[in-house]
């Protein structure tokens, strides 16, 4: 798995602007995540991808084949994008350090 770091800041958007490729032992190019906000490799092989506000796991097995998309074959396991952060106000107990 190789991280690509393309921008540091982009208005309105993440901090960090990162693209991650899977790659084969060779150094071929099996898959590109572009704009991923994260993606490592599990434990068992597989490869967990944070993309647009989903996190999906890519299998193992799948993780091998060439493919022009990047999710192809891989579950999705949270869609967290609907979400929206709200202000809210920290209640008074909260507001002292005792």
């Amino acid at each position: 798995l190789r991280r690509y770091l393309r921008a540091i800041y982009q208005r309105n958007g993440p901090w960090y602007v990162e693209d991650f490729e899977i790659i084969d032992a060779a150094g071929n190019s099996l898959r590109m995540i572009e704009r991923c906000s994260w993606a490592d490799w599990d434990s068992n092989g597989d490869v967990l991808i944070a993309l647009d506000g989903r996190l999906c796991r890519l299998p193992a097995s799948r993780a091998k084949c060439a493919s022009p998309d990047p999710l192809a074959d891989a579950a999705l396991v949270a869609d967290l994008a609907p979400l929206r952060f709200k202000n809210v106000v920290a209640p008074d107990w909260a507001r002292r350090w005792p």
